[in-house]
């Protein structure tokens, strides 16, 4: 079974989930639930239609502050792991190590 994974089942499990699932009944729906829920849905869309740019520059904040983060952690721990001449000689730059440390990061 190369590149599958096998899934190790418990049977006493199983009965269990089985057993609290009969005893667990969702009541369905009313109609003025979903309503609401398709009114948001729809007044998000339209706010999202309406404001690309802002839902474009969150997102572009977001990255920043996950890109800036990643560089941080890296650059902080950038020592663990690595032979110490690496880091303490002055004819070796660190600034290579950091971007490919970041690069697999993130």
């Amino acid at each position: 079974m190369r590149g599958e994974a096998r899934m190790l089942v418990h049977p006493e499990e199983l009965r269990w989930a089985q057993l609290n699932e009969r005893h667990l009944q969702f009541e369905p729906l009313t109609r003025d639930q979903i309503h609401s829920i398709m009114e948001r849905g729809r007044k998000l869309h339209r706010w999202y239609k309406s404001h690309h740019l802002t839902h474009s520059l969150i997102n572009l904040l977001v990255l920043i502050f996950c890109s800036a983060a990643t560089t941080w952690c890296c650059s902080r721990f950038l020592g663990y792991g690595w032979p110490q001449e690496a880091i303490t000689r002055p004819d070796q730059s660190w600034l290579p190590g950091l971007s490919a440390a970041c690069s697999i990061a993130g």
